[in-house]
């Protein structure tokens, strides 16, 4: 039983963390709309690769801290406006 329970939390830890990667794609997105600038225009203005912002819009991949810290800068919002807007679900 106790091995079954385990299985559970892990899931759920799971979904969590593709709820917060989603979540925080689509406020990235939402931003950058905002601005009316393409991928390739944050991509550029934070130094990252234009696929791997496309990545993280749709919530494909695990942004590092930097990498967050880079897109918030790029889209002229602080890193805590930018979970904020994530968590609220307010973009």
């Amino acid at each position: 039983m106790e091995i079954w329970s385990g299985y559970s939390s892990v899931k759920a830890h799971e979904r969590t963390e593709k709820s917060l990667k989603a979540s925080l794609g689509t406020a990235i997105r939402h931003k950058r709309s905002a601005l009316g600038i393409s991928q390739g225009e944050l991509a550029l203005r934070a130094g990252l690769h234009r696929t791997y912002v496309s990545d993280l819009e749709r919530g494909a991949r695990n942004p590092s801290i930097e990498s967050i810290e880079k897109l918030a800068r790029a889209l002229d919002v602080s890193v805590a406006k930018l979970f904020e807007a994530a968590g609220n679900g307010k973009h």
